[in-house]
């Protein structure tokens, strides 16, 4: 009852056949396989269970039976058999013991910040929040991509099957027992006394038995041994066959499950939703690199290089979907869980594409960094190009460029197209330095960037106006709002191109005055974004109070969405974009101060440096992929003419057959 297993039941696609592996050498430095190509190919088949849920196609019964064989069937034959064949001697627990602590002080962190920053102080928010925080969907998410990364036969991939339990046995059971606690007290149920105590418990250990996860890793451990790491061959075939359906039916209803969870979801939510991200995406890997290698070095007298970058690596795997359903059991936020949820999976895609980089680039020189860097630029912009182009399909579709602040929103898609077009020109052509392709593909590379940071922060006051009722007046100055960013972009651009234009490499074109003058214009546009995105989301969780419909509130919320002639800012969706914005300013700036304040030179730069540098290429020359994550669910404006225009060509067909048929009736009977 208490550990549901839809949790693993989000996996992603297992290209393991067809994907070139890493290798490691003795120094933990590796060769990473086409990991793109494997996040490409997952995420269009998540996308395309989410469409087919979208747009009904499978409906929720069909969806939970779905579920029910990928979460209590497939997924833990796929554990049993994998346990099995398991080699124990090669398992460093060094790394599991790494994980454990790692795990537990992020539970802690969570559990106690929640706790004493909210008043009443609750025990369920924090231990609900802590379990997401925690819960990696290790086998759904994790498994497929470290096999795309390692290989499925490397030991490193073994070592998932033990540290998954983790959560599931020591520190699920901590958040479930305040759970119930808070659950009795609700229904008038009291928790003191031994007895009651014992209730609580005993539910707990039953919904924990009852986990087929939590059965089949101790029988594939006990299976280990009895049956000496070899599987009988027609007892191996009859679980392989079951247990392979998982890799192909997982990411499927991963999209089947995303649908609508981000529906309920406000601006008042952004604060929450911010720390979430920043726990789980962030400190966490950085957390478990650290702390490997702590265990590591007390444990064996070394550090392993090769261990701690995969503990990166498993670090940013996102939290498991299944957490969604303890919050709807428990009834704590299951809106806002489900929509973190949504949100830091969707984030982590990119996060471990440069995480999986962190394996290669440790000992790269400046030549191999230049020749990686193109080929990185060329495939973020090219995906980033295709989803500019969609979400401008769904904003004229739905005829929201006419309005503000959708209008500023279209010119940041112009920007991010420009920088994206920029980018392909420069990883793809040769240009003489000083000839004109040379000015051009410079010029679109840096003016999409400079405007896009300039035109975020310009619709972040934009929004400021529009929640305080004062609309009319940017209406008025719009033509002269939609040509400042590019403007002044220009300007910037057109300066540091006639001045200090070196052409040195593909990311750092006018060498350290760059730095200067990115470091002061990011500087200024994150602190205004800042200050007006806190005003914004509390101005906006004000105007929530009213009706939809209320003709004194200055806009209509997004529970008016789908009314005829009703426009909705969606301000939700805004508040996400800037803060995406924010945070691609902070990259931006932490690459300038590290580069201004210790060295100049990139083949004598550290790691950590060309980390930062595919970060930065990531975020501001692919960017269209931001207005595509935060978009993309509106896509449902080009794809429903599309199907309404499917079923009038079907409708026109099938009324054809139907004369056709009856003509032949009539001359039939005619001749008769």
């Amino acid at each position: 009852m208490l550990v549901d297993t839809k949790e693993e039941s989000s996996t992603l696609l297992n290209i393991s056949n067809t994907t070139e592996y890493l290798h490691v050498d003795q120094d933990g430095n590796v060769e990473v396989g086409d990991l793109f190509a494997t996040l490409l190919q997952i995420f269009l088949t998540i996308k395309l269970g989410w469409l087919s849920g979208q747009f009904k196609v499978i409906n929720a019964q069909q969806a939970k039976g779905l579920d029910i064989f990928v979460g209590k069937y497939a997924l833990p034959v796929l554990i049993f058999s994998s346990l099995v064949r398991l080699d124990f001697s090669e398992v460093d627990w060094s790394f599991l013991i790494g994980i454990a602590v790692t795990k537990a002080i992020i539970f802690l962190t969570v559990f106690m910040t929640e706790y004493f920053l909210n008043v009443p102080r609750q025990l369920s928010r924090p231990s609900i929040f802590a379990i997401l925080c925690t819960q990696t969907n290790d086998f759904g998410m994790g498994l497929p991509i470290l096999e795309s990364v390692y290989g499925p036969t490397h030991k490193y991939i073994g070592l998932l099957y033990l540290v998954g339990p983790i959560s599931l046995l020591v520190l699920n059971p901590i958040g479930f027992t305040f759970l119930e606690m808070e659950k009795s007290v609700k229904q008038g149920h009291t928790t003191k006394g031994f007895k009651n105590k014992i209730k609580i418990f005993g539910r707990i250990c039953r919904g924990l038995l009852m986990n087929p996860i939590v059965n089949m890793t101790l029988l594939g451990i006990i299976g280990n041994f009895a049956f000496n790491k070899n599987l009988p061959e027609s007892l191996d075939k009859f679980l392989g066959a079951i247990g392979n359906t998982f890799t192909s039916l997982a990411p499927f209803t991963l999209g089947l499950n995303m649908v609508g969870k981000l529906n309920n979801l406000r601006g008042g939510s952004m604060k929450t939703i911010i720390g979430l991200l920043v726990m789980k995406g962030l400190v966490t890997p950085l957390l478990c690199h650290i702390v490997i290698e702590q265990v590591g070095y007390m444990l064996n007298g070394q550090v392993d290089p090769g261990l701690s970058n995969y503990g990166v690596l498993y670090g940013f795997i996102p939290p498991a979907l299944g957490v969604d359903s303890y919050a709807s059991l428990y009834n704590v936020n299951p809106e806002l869980i489900s929509g973190s949820i949504v949100i830091i999976t969707v984030s982590s895609a990119p996060m471990m594409y440069l995480s999986a980089n962190i394996l290669k680039v440790l000992k790269m020189d400046g030549d191999t960094l230049n020749e990686d860097m193109m080929n990185f630029v060329k495939n973020i912009s090219s995906i980033a190009m295709i989803g500019v182009v969609l979400i401008m399909m769904i904003f004229f579709v739905s005829k929201r460029y006419k309005r503000m602040p959708h209008m500023l929103t279209l010119t940041l898609l112009v920007f991010a197209l420009e920088s994206s077009v920029g980018g392909i020109l420069r990883s793809t052509t040769d240009f003489p330095k000083g000839s004109i392709g040379d000015y051009v593909t410079v010029f679109l590379s840096h003016h999409g960037i400079y405007s896009g940071k300039l035109c975020a922060t310009i619709l972040s006051i934009v929004i400021y106006f529009i929640i305080t009722d004062r609309e009319k007046l940017v209406e008025k100055f719009k033509i002269l709002i939609l040509l400042l960013s590019p403007m002044f972009g220009g300007v910037i651009t057109i300066v540091l191109i006639a001045a200090f234009h070196t052409g040195c490499n593909v990311y750092l074109n006018f060498g350290s005055q760059q730095d200067i003058l990115d470091l002061t214009l990011d500087g200024i546009c994150l602190i205004i974004m800042i200050y007006f995105l806190a005003k914004n989301s509390r101005l906006d969780e004000e105007q929530r109070k009213k009706s939809c419909c209320d003709p004194n509130a200055p806009y209509p919320t997004s529970a008016c969405a789908g009314k005829a002639g009703v426009y909705t800012p969606q301000m939700f969706r805004h508040f996400l974009l800037l803060i995406l914005y924010s945070g691609s300013l902070f990259s931006n700036m932490t690459l300038n101060i590290f580069r201004i304040a210790t060295f100049s030179q990139s083949d004598s730069a550290p790691g950590v440096y060309k980390v930062l540098v595919f970060i930065d290429s990531f975020l501001w020359t692919g960017q269209g992929l931001i207005l595509l994550v935060v978009f993309a669910l509106d896509c449902t404006f080009v794809l429903n003419p599309m199907a309404i225009f499917t079923r009038w060509i079907h409708t026109k067909l099938s009324s054809k057959e139907k004369e056709s048929n009856l003509l032949t009736e009539k001359v039939s009977d005619s001749s008769w």
